[in-house]
């Protein structure tokens, strides 16, 4: 009888595990895919019409459950596992301010730390509101509640931002105050921030009617779609691709390369638009010369600045090569306006690149600039494909090739003023790379972070680094295990047991410093994420659901997780009812994955997707291959069966791309739920 008690005791316990794995995974579902909560009742309803399993039918989540279920449960799960890393790796903390849609104004903390298995991560910690014009102060408090008065505060050894007053300031800023507790703490100002305050300040030297022309040929369409149609017709007289007017927007990083682009690439079925409609003034401005000059040399220049943005906007860590990129920027742009000699007491002397980053740009450089008939030589030669200088006349030349050589000019300038290169920790960081150790820099960068390297240890650490020093040929040796062919792999040389094991201080300050960030681009990502969450259907979303889903989405619940643990969880007992009918979905095939499931053509009528050497449940989310084309699948041509799934798709479909995930995920998610169900009894 007692037995018999236990086993309906366990029977009850499974089963309850099972219900609330189950729930969890629907709430997961809804999250990834940014639907609405009210939508989990009508799929529930549609799986309870095609599932028998009991998991699924005594399911009662509903529209209310669901938010309290994704804060209580999958978030507190999510953030327990994010500190419980915290407290064992040093990291860094990335914080930004965004505005919704709501008009609402959040800060997001992000931190950033090395894990032994995943390498550099960056996980989404909070997201809270905060007023328009927020104190340093009331930053402060967000960020005390959830990093500097938590247990593992005393990991924290960076800080990145973007250049408000407010974060990094000398005075009363975020991060004075934060230095009051964490005095050995790196700062640094998000690098694609500055590259955009760099590209928008030397922007200024370039006329203003120049500018203030992209930004008008925008608004002319973008509240009309009668002008829309208009121009679309234009393009489509004259068997140009239809595409949008961009808008350049201030805050944006890459916006206004893109949106001059685009009006040269339209620049002729433009012409004739304006002139279809008779507006004069306009049709003067694309008859301008001038003008499209000055727009072809913007797009050729803003693009070389985007590009290192869009470099450093990468999640890959890049920290080990910023110094370097960043001087070649600065130097590629210099060979544009600089000689390559200049005259110093009678001997030619050549212009190195060390030299033009160390002349003083804001004295006089005329002994040092090209001329203007050897600045126009210059653009021709290597621009003149792009940039139709020959097109004007001579003064307007001269004119030109002036300002250009004042916005490189500015450029450098600004270079100089916002990047770090003169930060004296990443000066030095590339001795973690064996090829460029140094003894010097390894102590130095023991000595700048002391809650990694304590200075009870130092004498330790030294030993270490001189051990490294005498063994730099064997170490050179193992470097070449890890070289890419875009760099030398870091990350993964630092996991390398041989290097934990042999120089182990080494080791722990070189992965702290792998992790710290070079920009606030996953901040960015957070906030691009948040507008997809919170659009104008869901505008009414409060602040703490709000900020449960974008620590689910962005931070990636493991969905394989959950149902592997329904699965292990009864046995493996074979079942008889394991064929059942399924919907008439409609699936858009996407890109092909190979080496999910095997597929095997079995005849003319149909196919057979078969497992791939693992279980069925380890393939999830699996892939269907069929033509790149819409097909049905439904009840006349699914059929699962224990270990395959059988799709009859007709003899004209060949193995080309897979059906949508989300399809396969309810398809096996029931699989799944009843194979569980079935086993237990």
């Amino acid at each position: 009888m007692g037995a018999n008690n236990n086993q309906n005791s366990n029977r009850v316990d499974l089963e309850i595990q099972k219900n609330k794995l189950f729930e969890n995974d629907l709430c997961n579902l809804l999250v990834q895919l940014n639907l609405p909560f009210s939508s989990i009742e009508t799929l529930l309803s549609f799986i309870k019409k095609y599932a028998y399993s009991s998991v699924i039918q005594n399911c009662s989540v509903d529209r209310h459950a669901a938010p309290l279920l994704i804060k209580k449960q999958i978030e507190e799960v999510c953030l327990e596992k994010i500190r419980e890393k915290l407290k064992s790796s040093y990291f860094s903390v990335i914080i930004d301010e965004a505005t919704d849609i709501s008009k609402k104004k959040f800060l997001a903390i992000m931190t950033q730390y090395f894990d032994n298995e995943e390498g550099i991560v960056c996980k989404l910690i909070a997201l809270k509101e905060c007023s328009i014009c927020a104190s340093s102060d009331a930053l402060l408090n967000i960020i005390d509640q959830e990093i500097l008065s938590q247990d593992f505060s005393k990991n924290l050894i960076a800080l990145v931002t973007d250049g408000a007053n407010v974060m990094k300031g000398q005075n009363n800023s975020v991060l004075s105050k934060i230095k009051d507790s964490h005095p050995n703490i790196w700062y640094l100002h998000c690098i694609c921030h500055c590259l955009h305050l760099v590209a928008s300040h030397a922007s200024e030297t370039i006329p203003t009617f120049v500018l203030k022309f992209v930004k008008n040929v925008y608004k002319h369409f973008c509240n009309s779609p009668k002008r829309v149609a208009q121009f679309e017709e234009i393009m489509k007289t004259m068997n140009v691709k239809i595409k949008k007017i961009l808008r350049a927007g201030k805050t944006r990083w890459l916006s206004l390369e893109a949106a001059i682009k685009r009006i040269l690439e339209l620049w002729v079925p433009l012409l004739n638009y304006f002139k279809a409609i008779k507006d004069t003034n306009r049709t003067q401005d694309f008859e301008n010369i001038e003008l499209k000059v000055y727009l072809q040399f913007l797009a050729v220049f803003l693009g070389k600045i985007n590009q290192i943005n869009i470099y450093f906007q990468r999640q890959a860590s890049e920290i080990l090569n910023v110094k370097n990129e960043l001087f070649k920027v600065f130097v590629n742009l210099s060979n544009h306006i600089f000689k390559q000699f200049i005259l110093i007491e009678n001997d030619t002397v050549p212009l190195d690149p060390q030299m033009k980053f160390n002349l003083d740009l804001e004295q006089d450089l005329t002994n040092y600039l090209l001329s203007s008939f050897e600045l126009y030589q210059h653009f021709i030669d290597v621009f003149g494909d792009v940039i139709h200088l020959d097109s004007v006349d001579e003064i307007t030349k001269e004119k030109l090739c002036r300002t250009f050589q004042q916005f490189i000019l500015q450029v450098l300038k600004e270079l100089k003023y916002y990047l770090p290169f003169n930060d004296n920790i990443l000066s030095r960081i590339s001795t973690l790379d064996p090829f460029f150790s140094t003894m010097d820099d390894w102590t130095i960068l023991a000595k700048s972070f002391k809650n990694i390297i304590q200075p009870e240890i130092f004498h330790k650490f030294y030993d270490e680094a001189s051990n490294w020093i005498m063994d730099i040929n064997k170490l050179k040796a193992h470097r070449n295990l890890y070289i890419t062919p875009q760099n030398f792999n870091a990350v993964e040389f630092y996991r390398d047991p041989f290097i934990s094991t042999n120089f182990p201080l080494i080791a722990k300050l070189s992965k702290a410093l792998l992790s710290l960030p070079h920009s606030s681009a996953g901040v960015e990502r957070v906030f691009s994420k948040l507008k997809l969450i919170k659009n104008e259907r869901r505008n009414c979303l409060n602040n703490d659901t709000l900020e449960s889903l974008l620590i689910c989405k962005v931070n990636g619940i493991d969905f394989s997780a959950s149902k592997q643990n329904v699965v292990n969880s009864v046995t493996s007992e074979k079942s008889a009812k394991l064929k059942r009918k399924l919907s008439t979905i409609s699936a858009k095939v996407e890109t092909n994955q190979p080496n999910q499931i095997d597929v095997d053509n079995r005849s003319d009528n149909g196919m057979e997707i078969l497992e791939n050497e693992e279980p069925l449940e380890n393939t999830i989310p699996g892939t269907i291959h069929a033509n790149k084309k819409r097909t049905k699948l439904d009840k006349k041509n699914v059929v699962i069966e224990e270990n395959n799934i059988v799709i009859n798709l007709g003899p004209k479909l060949n193995l080309a791309a897979e059906v949508s995930v989300e399809i396969i995920f309810v398809y096996l998610f029931i699989f799944k739920a009843n194979q569980s169900e079935d086993s237990a009894e």
